[in-house]
Parts: structure tokens; C-alpha cells; sequence
């Protein structure tokens, strides 16, 4: 079973973080500021607002994926403003598995809704390789 996290995210040296909840009308999941310790020996070299949500098996990471798309979409202008305003304006997608080997698909649909945002997406697949 995989299960992980999706995350919408904005960086930069330095974030409104005011304006960014404002313009999207919507509260982060979590803000970080830069310098702010975020493991014990590391600490954020820039500022991040954060948009996550979190899904546990395949067919739960489709339909939060479906959702979680549909909510950005809506807020496609915004996002567009951002891009040319902030450093770096993304989709994280975390997937992890006990597995060794562990794979996902995304439907067509998906995958245009996630081009018309223009934005990059980036994959993190973590395993622990406990496959026997």
C-alpha cells in the first residue's frame, strides 16, 4: 500500500504570507519561515507557504489528487500571478511505500488539469525496501 502526502507550495526568499492567504482565500496547512529550524540540524534557507493533503492507498491517493486539483484550478489566475511574482511556485508529490518497488498512474485528465496550472510537479517516492 502506498500513502504520502500532496502538497501545493510557494517559496522564496520572502513570502507575504498575508497576501498569499488573501489572493487564494485559503488558510496554508503550514507556513515556514526562513531560518526557522525545521529538523534538528536543519533550518529552512527561505520562506514557504504550504497547501497539503494526505491520502493512504492508491485509490484514496486518486480521488485526493482529483480533489486537491480541482481546489488549484479554481484558483489557476492566482496561481499564474505568483509564478511571475515568487521563486518558486510548485506541486510536491510524496509517495511512500514499506515495498521495494512501488509504482502510481495518473489519468489523462490529471495530468492536462496539472499543464493548465503551469506549474512544476515534482515526485519524491521514498521506500523502505521491505519486499521480500
Amino acid at each position: 500500500m502506498i500513502k504520502g502526502s500532496i502538497e501545493f507550495a510557494i517559496s522564496d526568499a520572502e513570502l507575504n504570507f498575508d497576501d498569499i492567504n488573501n489572493e487564494l482565500k485559503i488558510n496554508p496547512t503550514k507556513c515556514v519561515k526562513k531560518g526557522n529550524k525545521v529538523t534538528e540540524s536543519r533550518y529552512a534557507p527561505y520562506d514557504i507557504w504550504i497547501l497539503k493533503v494526505k491520502y493512504d492507498g492508491e485509490k484514496s491517493f486518486e480521488q485526493e489528487l482529483e480533489l486537491f486539483i480541482a481546489r488549484l484550478i479554481e484558483k489557476k489566475e492566482e496561481i499564474a500571478n505568483f509564478k511571475s511574482f515568487y521563486d518558486r511556485v510548485c506541486l510536491n508529490f510524496y509517495v511512500r511505500s514499506d515495498l521495494g518497488q512501488l509504482g502510481f498512474s495518473l489519468n489523462p485528465n490529471i495530468i492536462q488539469q496539472i499543464s493548465n496550472l503551469n506549474i512544476e510537479a515534482n515526485f519524491h517516492i521514498l521506500s523502505l525496501g521491505c519486499a521480500e
